[in-house]
């Protein structure tokens, strides 16, 4: 009974973030604060870009059309964004792997909020995904959302690292929240919504 209360409330916490998202999108396409828009593939109108919305600055990764962003796409925090940079050499080597015909390539590392990026042997491409972890279990699992890019794809979205930094206020100054003194304290991570997402439990309380 407890685990199908736990899936319902699942179901409608995701029915929730999608329509909190498309309204996101919407004031995207709105809003003039989308300073840049790269094209990562011509042939499906798929182009990153960069948007602002209560303050905070958001990486997106998404289909448009008649000049407008979709809602098939990806967002990502400015945590996730300086994590694909910080990862991009370990990416660059795994890919490299897989094209010269490995097949025990299996990479993954997480980005924040159970978001991971990951290259595996058999799926010739570079997958940014958002996991869960089912009620009564500890295995991550992937869900729908995420963003499949190959690897010309990928390899547009390193090249455009520079131009995008620059359209986000004071990027080179970014820090994640792991480097923040609060982290510094084991109780502190562990009570972190971003580095600890599955786990996540308010420990403030214990902090000292």
């Amino acid at each position: 009974m407890a685990t199908q209360k736990n899936d319902k409330k699942f179901r409608l916490n995701i029915k929730k973030a999608v329509k909190q998202n498309l309204s996101e999108i919407k004031k995207l396409s709105e809003s003039k604060s989308n300073t840049c828009k790269i094209e990562l593939n011509g042939d499906k109108n798929i182009f990153l870009s960069v948007s602002s919305f209560n303050g905070q600055h958001y990486i997106h990764i998404r289909s448009w059309k008649d000049g407008k962003p979709t809602k098939d796409g990806i967002s990502l925090t400015e945590q996730m964004w300086w994590e694909i940079q910080r990862y991009s050499s370990e990416l660059d080597d795994n890919i490299l792997q897989l094209q010269q015909g490995n097949q025990d390539v299996n990479y993954k590392s997480h980005l924040g909020k159970n978001w991971h990026i990951c290259v595996q042997s058999g799926y010739p491409f570079v997958n940014i995904r958002r996991y869960w972890t089912p009620p009564g279990t500890i295995n991550i699992h992937p869900t729908k959302q995420g963003q499949i890019l190959s690897f010309e794809m990928y390899n547009r979205l390193k090249d455009s690292f520079i131009d995008i930094n620059k359209c986000i206020p004071d990027f080179d100054q970014f820090q994640p929240c792991y480097m923040q003194i609060d982290h510094a304290n084991v109780l502190g991570a562990l009570s972190c919504s971003t580095c600890n997402p599955t786990g996540y439990k308010d420990h403030t309380d214990l902090l000292v």
